[in-house]
């Protein structure tokens, strides 16, 4: 499955679909951090993104939420965790 707003950095791992966002994790392959987690939803800079809303606000960012999700099923992890108090 590809992205309907390309983004094509060697660093974004595309995570799926959540109504009209296409979301990404930005990613750190060797180490497996998962940086921030992206909802994009239009070409440019239309886009939505932060792991601390994903996990602070989930009901008001249900894609993000979906995003860090699916990267953290996929064995990324983020070092946000210790600094939010998570």
């Amino acid at each position: 499955m590809k992205g309907r707003y390309i983004k094509d950095d060697a660093e974004t791992l595309f995570l799926g679909i959540y109504k009209e966002f296409d979301l990404w994790g930005v990613v750190n392959e060797e180490t497996k951090e998962l940086i921030t987690v992206v909802g994009r939803y239009g070409e440019g800079a239309d886009y939505q993104s932060g792991i601390v809303f994903a996990i602070k606000c989930p009901e008001d960012f249900p894609h993000l939420k979906l995003a860090y999700d699916r990267a953290k099923k996929l064995g990324y992890t983020s070092s946000l965790y210790s600094t939010i108090g998570i």
